[in-house]
């Protein structure tokens, strides 16, 4: 069964190879765990809102933003 789609097709073995080593090499792999779970919350999340399961946030949209005081440097006391 041939799965190519006209021009594009899918991946081979080394193609993928290729890929990760790309991945790597911009992401570092330091960051490769946190893009991982990144991109695991955004698809559990694109599927929780295709099935309707998404909370509403109108609930924040009332409440005023919370505002962090001036930092303000003047003469230090001793």
């Amino acid at each position: 069964m041939d799965l190519s789609l006209g021009l594009l097709s899918l991946p081979g073995g080394t193609e993928w190879f290729i890929i990760l080593i790309v991945v790597i090499l911009i992401f570092g792999p330091k960051n490769l765990p946190k893009l991982g779970n990144a991109m695991g919350r955004f698809i559990s999340n694109l599927k929780a809102g295709q099935r309707g399961e998404l909370e509403d946030d109108d609930e924040d949209e009332d409440k005023p933003p919370v505002r962090s005081k001036p930092r303000v440097e003047g003469k230090k006391e001793a």
